[in-house]
């Protein structure tokens, strides 16, 4: 980002001078994150699924997390893409394959 780095201010006075400096880190809220699925209805059990979550706008690079119904992390099963775009911002675009779907009563993800 463009502000980004150290500022220093120097105050000057007959008595002598002071200065002082800061670091400054500029961030960004990502947007709201959007799903979708392919097939994106009437999913079959025992077919492969994958969900994808995509989200933009965000500064640092960040991270997408998937969890199932149960709490449990899924994140090391997806694929992560992080793209700086133009405006130094980042898009980040997740992908979670589900083998097998079996019906449990929930599409909690």
């Amino acid at each position: 980002m463009a502000d980004k780095g150290e500022y220093e201010c120097m105050v000057e006075t007959d008595s002598g001078d002071a200065t002082a400096t800061t670091s400054l880190s500029v961030t960004a809220k990502y947007k709201t994150p959007t799903m979708s699925s392919i097939p994106d209805t009437n999913i079959q059990e025992n077919t492969n699924v994958t969900i994808y979550c995509n989200s933009t706008g965000g500064h640092q690079k960040g991270l997408i997390w998937w969890f199932d119904e149960f709490g449990t992390n899924c994140t090391e099963s997806a694929e992560l893409v992080a793209k700086e775009t133009d405006d130094k911002l980042f898009s980040l675009s997740s992908k979670l394959t589900v083998l097998n779907a079996t019906y449990s009563g929930s599409t909690k993800y």
